[in-house]
């Protein structure tokens, strides 16, 4: 039950369309954390459907960060993740180390991003890359060469004939944004935080997940450090570490005092990386700080966020988001990021509820846009 089911892209450019028209600040729609061949399939379907050309004269960019882990486990235990886990760590697919991954964000670019980065499993290195191959005009074969879609996903998937769909190494995949990109047209965003920091040594969470880095004061520091390291990798957008922090978690946790934490633990967030962009000095200029908007309840389960938005209720989801975008902002959030939100649902309520902050809001959902039943449908 997990195969692609090309259609939903478009609807919700619809839907961000509608909520710009209605006054929402929406300054950009992206989709992340799913494989570069949903996210690539999501782009193409708003760009052959009309919504790329409508998007950019309301002045909504597009922005694509993808998942660069093999997820084959992830999937098969239906995204359960005391399933998952018995099924050993999950690795970065081979093909998405370093250029390998590099190659797809460029294909992002050519299908309409306008901001680009790598979500779980990416890290400085493909960030460095990417920023370096944004300095000389884009359309050398070596740096854009397409990817091809993987075996078992070109097999399953019935867009795959359709070579506005699916690029090919004859076919000419430049969108109608231009035939150029180069690091003034292109926002590059960051990578994996929670990854790096694992990497320089906060310990593997399953209950806080990243969420641990700001828990615990002696970690902050490592925070800072993968902030920066983005930085001078060559970001210029970079998302505060409050991923996790979120009332599902932060209840099974902090039982006593888990609401008062969470605002406290979202400002400390935005100033650990506002403390990171000060202490790059002059690379730090300009580099905007995006306020993390997490899934309310979980990632990768629209079935888990229908039901909790069910049981809580919609007012308090939206005070939820609304305390969130407060104290990112107190923090030194420049935007906010709502980002691999499941389902047009949880979106709307992150717009109604930070509409009125007076900073510019970014939605992006989960790349594949699955449906409550866990199926793919991107585009």
């Amino acid at each position: 039950g997990l195969k692609s089911r090309p259609h939903l892209a478009p609807e919700i450019a619809e839907r961000v369309l509608e909520a710009k028209a209605q006054g929402a600040p929406i300054e950009a729609l992206g989709f992340n954390c799913a494989p570069p061949e949903d996210i690539l399939r999501a782009l193409h379907a708003i760009d052959v459907s009309g919504h790329g050309s409508r998007l950019r004269k309301a002045n909504i960019r597009l922005a694509a960060y993808a998942n660069c882990n093999d997820r084959k486990a992830v999937h098969d235990a239906g995204f359960d993740v005391q399933k998952f886990k018995s099924a050993g760590p999950i690795r970065v697919r081979e093909d998405l180390k370093g250029s390998g991954y590099v190659r797809w964000c460029h294909e992002f670019i050519r299908a309409g991003a306008d901001y680009c980065g790598g979500c779980c499993g990416c890290t400085p290195v493909e960030i460095q890359e990417l920023s370096e191959t944004l300095l000389d005009k884009e359309g050398s074969s070596e740096t854009c060469s397409t990817p091809p879609l993987q075996q078992d996903e070109a097999a399953a998937d019935p867009c795959t004939k359709s070579e506005a769909l699916a690029p090919t190494e004859e076919s000419d995949t430049r969108s109608s944004v231009g035939e150029t990109a180069d690091k003034e047209q292109v926002g590059v965003m960051d990578g994996s935080m929670g990854r790096l920091c694992m990497i320089k040594g906060i310990p593997e969470d399953d209950k806080l997940w990243s969420a641990r880095g700001l828990v615990e004061e002696r970690y902050h520091p490592i925070i800072v450090e993968a902030h920066m390291d983005y930085i001078q990798a060559g970001s210029r957008m970079i998302t505060t570490n409050n991923y996790a922090v979120q009332p599902h978690y932060y209840r099974r946790v902090f039982e006593e005092d888990w609401e008062a934490r969470i605002p406290r633990d979202t400002e400390l967030a935005a100033r650990l990386a506002a403390e990171a962009r000060t202490r790059c000095g002059a690379i730090g200029e300009g580099v905007r700080i995006m306020g993390c908007l997490p899934p309310i309840c979980e990632s990768h389960r629209p079935d888990l966020t229908a039901q909790f938005i069910r049981d809580e209720g919609e007012e308090a989801c939206r005070r939820f988001y609304r305390s969130v975008g407060e104290a990112l902002l107190r923090g030194g959030a420049d935007a906010l990021l709502a980002e691999t939100l499941n389902s047009w649902e949880e979106a709307q309520l992150v717009i109604e509820a930070t509409k009125n902050l007076g900073v510019p809001l970014l939605i992006s959902l989960e790349g594949a846009l699955r449906s409550e039943g866990l199926k793919s449908r991107p585009h």
